[in-house]
């Protein structure tokens, strides 16, 4: 193969496998660890916010000169290096920060570096002469030898193993430490290499046959098809995802375990491919035809930075945080510094019936809402009351009460927001009013006293803010106390407005006769010459109204003659009295009562023949008086002579 093919492809994908294991190489156990459980459960309950295109702004720092021909890219956790290798130099540059500060001879064509944790070594895939160079900080403590054209370097933290992808032998070398005890028969033209942490398998990208080989340990379990002439493999340890570049259609395919997710459109001839795991957790992508570095947040590209001419290789450093990039057209390294890391942004908004003095007063809807302008959203989460924490997937709905809700966010890159509290106050229920009268009672309704009226308002919710009231047509004025209310039906409007601005209004109608009916009944004679009496009476009350009329003869018992206004009764021959009642509707009476005499007797003076039988007495002692006067006259005269006897013609 030739020089400049075999550099392009091997370069840019060995730079992208070191990139990786130099993310996963902090410890012996790894710095991605084996913490994630499954990959799926990333993708099940999370809000996936990508930030837009130009909102990453991250700037190339310094441009590094090093050896020919720069191809891979690496980073020691053990001392904090980096280690570039120079494909037409047979070297590896050393780099802390910006300076290179060794540079080490190693084998023919060194293609990529990669570091292993567990012993503190750096690997180096010397296409050229078929073997690895086994570094020491800046010693060459061994060389291991492999298959044909090695070019992609990996580190499974779990297993302990090195994983050397070889191009000409369409195999994988697996080495532990420097022996090499398993060659695993891979795809076409395998080139990068990369282990996922969450699942503790091992990727290679196989340049030939356009798919990538799954690896458990020593055993390929699947073979997952992706884009034409995949170069370079990255494992994000954040959203568990498996980025592959693919040189022929220009884009990068995500996997998240064995299968394709998304396909993310780059820049020209993708190969290496790296992630930063403690920045802004995005992943990097050289373009070799374009000369940029495309910057993927989960499945959007949210930058494109311009490096140096056939960018290749990519590695990052976790100790300062910055990218490397070998650019094998110019023989320099560029470092990119990332922005620095920011937590996301993070809003709550509130929606439902504004009441007053931050109170709802309808059922509110919470949403909670982020943005980050580095790796995107991972995950909003909330507590509401001290509860536990929840991850927040839809608007929240609260119904009457006060709600303490915390909440925060987490990006991708692992970054959280200082935790924000929210105080959630609703009130939908109205204050109630209570009335309390107090006076005599009488009927239906009524007080027959002076009544006194006191209010009281009542609200669980917001509390009472105001009571108020009027009175008739009187103005409205603050309740300060009892109310005495005078005689008459009297009106009292009472309005409660609580804290929310919730409003009761309570009409309340109180009704007050202190005054009895008026009644006057209707005179009778003192003497009655019939048997039957009729009793008649009027009556009036001008407030709450007659209701009734009641009538009781002679102390007897009362007996209710409605709103009649007499009252008809058979009597016998002596004295009596009526006395008649009017009855309100309050249940104030009055009663007046009429005395009088029942005289039948035919002779009796008083009787029903008075008048004739006084004249009849009369013209009868006149006619015994004349009667008398005539016969004493006739005694006192002489009587006549007598004619005489005889007489003769």
């Amino acid at each position: 193969m030739a020089r400049n093919r075999a550099v392009a492809l091997v370069g840019a994908v060995l730079i992208v496998l070191v990139a990786l294991p130099s993310l996963t190489w902090g410890n012996a156990s790894g710095f991605l660890g084996e913490t994630r459980g499954n990959e799926n459960q990333l993708t099940e309950g999370l809000v996936s916010l990508a930030p837009s295109q130009g909102s990453w702004n991250g700037t190339v720092v310094a441009t590094i000169p090093v050896g020919n021909g720069p191809i891979g890219v690496g980073y020691s956790g053990g001392s904090g290096y980096v280690y570039v290798t120079n494909y037409e130099s047979n070297s590896v540059s050393v780099i802390d920060r910006t300076t290179v500060v060794a540079t080490i001879r190693v084998g023919n064509g060194p293609a990529a570096a990669g570091y292993d944790g567990g012993n503190g070594y750096v690997y180096v895939a010397n296409e050229l002469s078929n073997n690895v160079s086994v570094i020491n900080r800046t010693t060459v403590v061994g060389t291991v030898a492999v298959g044909n054209q090695p070019e992609g370097v990996g580190y499974d933290n779990r297993s302990g193993y090195i994983y050397v992808a070889n191009f000409g032998s369409n195999n994988v070398s697996v080495i532990n430490g420097t022996t090499v005890v398993a060659t695993i028969p891979v795809g076409i033209y395998p080139i990068g290499v990369a282990y996922d942490s969450g699942n503790g398998y091992v990727y290679v990208a196989n340049q030939g046959s356009n798919n990538v080989s799954v690896i458990n340990q020593t055993t390929v379990v699947a073979t997952v098809p992706v884009g034409n002439n995949p170069p370079g493999v990255a494992y994000d340890s954040e959203n568990g995802f498996v980025y592959v570049s693919n040189e022929g259609p220009n884009t990068v395919s995500v996997i998240n375990g064995t299968t394709v997710v998304a396909t993310v459109p780059v820049g020209n001839s993708p190969f290496g491919v790296g992630y930063d795991s403690s920045g802004d957790g995005n992943v990097y992508v050289a373009n070799l035809g374009s000369a940029t570095v495309s910057v993927i947040s989960r499945t959007t590209v949210v930058a494109t930075v311009f490096v140096g001419t056939a960018p290749y290789g990519v590695g990052y450093d976790s100790a300062n945080r910055y990218v490397y990039v070998a650019n094998f057209g110019s023989s320099t390294v560029s470092v990119i510094s990332p922005p620095p890391p920011s937590p996301p942004v993070v809003t709550a908004s509130a929606a439902g019936d504004q009441g007053t003095n931050g109170w709802f007063t309808s059922p509110a809807t919470l949403t909670l809402t982020a943005t980050d302008t580095g790796s995107g959203v991972r995950v909003i989460t909330y507590s509401v009351a001290g509860g536990p924490w929840q991850n927040y997937a839809a608007p929240l709905t609260f119904s009457d009460g006060t709600y303490v809700v915390n909440y925060t966010a987490t990006d991708w890159a692992g970054n959280t927001a200082d935790v924000n509290t929210l105080v959630l106050r609703v009130d939908s229920v109205p204050p109630r009013i209570d009335a309390f009268e107090s006076g005599t009672v009488g009927a239906n309704g009524w007080f027959t006293s002076l009544t006194i009226v006191s209010l009281n308002a009542s609200d669980n919710g917001s509390g009472v803010q105001r009571l108020s009231y009027r009175l008739d047509d009187e103005a409205t004025e603050d309740y300060s106390g009892p109310i005495t209310l005078s005689e008459g039906v009297r009106f009292i409007n009472a309005t409660a407005t609580d804290v929310a601005g919730n409003i009761a209004v309570d009409p309340i109608e109180v009704r007050v006769d202190v005054t009895p009916p008026v009644l006057q009944p209707k005179a009778l004679p003192p003497t009655v010459t019939t048997g039957s009496v009729t009793m008649s009476w009027s009556g009036h009350d001008n407030t709450s109204g007659i209701s009734r009329y009641e009538v009781s003869v002679d102390g007897g018992a009362r007996q209710g003659v409605g709103m009649n206004t007499s009252f008809i009764v058979s009597l016998p021959d002596g004295s009596h009295t009526i006395t008649v009642w009017a009855v309100d509707a309050a249940g104030n009476n009055v009663s007046r009562f009429v005395t009088f005499r029942v005289d039948t007797n035919t002779f009796s003076p008083s009787g029903p023949y008075a008048k004739g039988l006084t004249y009849g007495i009369i013209v009868t002692a006149a006619a015994v008086a004349g009667l008398f006067l005539w016969r004493r006259r006739r005694r006192a005269s002489p009587p006549p002579a007598s004619p005489p006897q005889g007489g003769g013609a």
